[in-house]
């Protein structure tokens, strides 16, 4: 049984404190992808939805006064139940308050695995990088080495998006290409990768797992464009083709 078919068996439930913007797309790609979503960030809430939960995604896309106790407190309690907690820290390259936020989180939830681009693992990395909100921006380290850094640290999966996708940890490193110009088009394409990550760490979660959910995203990019004649289009074959068997 592949990752895919494992995910579809199961319907894992994805608990996500997400980006506001892209929460519908976010669910909605779980949806087609087999998994069962779940949306509640309110901090009196969480604990209790994460109980239940197979793997919880904490993206920092819009950030509110209650983000981060609502984070600590489902991090922790998906540590104390061994379920994945996958990080998705939106804009801490370019914003002071939220990488000291993401450092405080990281005093007290141990992530599984971090979606981000190369401006973002620079600031976690504490690497100098010139970051342009929340695009990657360009700096002169160099992303595998800080990659690696990051996955050793943390003893977590580290998945960088760019011309070329990394997943990366302590062991192994996979370069992954592919994908399609429009995925940067779409609020929210990255947000549906991360909570992808979070749906196949629920199968494993290890380095290999999780690039097998990377490549498919990248796939279901490649059919949708071919399908699509324009932007909104191809955000609904994105939608499509998840729904799709092994492409």
């Amino acid at each position: 049984m592949t990752a895919l078919q494992h995910i579809r068996k199961n319907k894992p439930v994805i608990h996500c404190i997400t980006n506001y913007v892209t929460a519908n797309f976010q669910a909605n790609a779980l949806l087609a992808l087999g998994a069962s979503p779940i949306m509640a960030d309110l901090a009196d809430e969480v604990t209790e939805v994460t109980s239940f939960a197979d793997a919880l995604v904490l993206n920092f896309g819009t950030l509110q006064q209650h983000s981060e106790l609502a984070m600590t407190r489902a991090g922790q309690k998906a540590n104390e139940r061994g379920i994945p907690v996958v990080i998705d820290p939106v804009g801490v390259g370019a914003i002071r308050s939220r990488l000291a936020m993401c450092q405080r989180l990281l005093q007290v939830v141990n992530p599984t695995a971090f979606r981000l681009n190369a401006g973002e693992l620079a600031a976690i990395a504490g690497e100098q990088w010139e970051a342009r909100g929340v695009d990657a921006g360009s700096g002169e380290a160099n992303v595998q080495e800080m990659a690696r850094f990051v996955a050793e640290k943390y003893d977590a999966i580290v998945v960088v998006t760019g011309a070329t996708d990394l997943v990366v940890s302590a062991r192994q490193m996979f370069e992954i290409t592919g994908g399609d110009p429009w995925m940067k088009q779409v609020t929210g394409a990255g947000c549906v990768l991360t909570t992808i990550v979070a749906a196949f760490a629920t199968v494993n979660t290890d380095a290999e797992t999780i690039q097998q959910g990377v490549r498919f995203y990248k796939k279901v990019a490649e059919h949708a464009r071919q399908a699509a004649t324009g932007i909104g289009q191809f955000q609904v074959e994105c939608l499509n083709y998840l729904q799709m068997e092994e492409l």
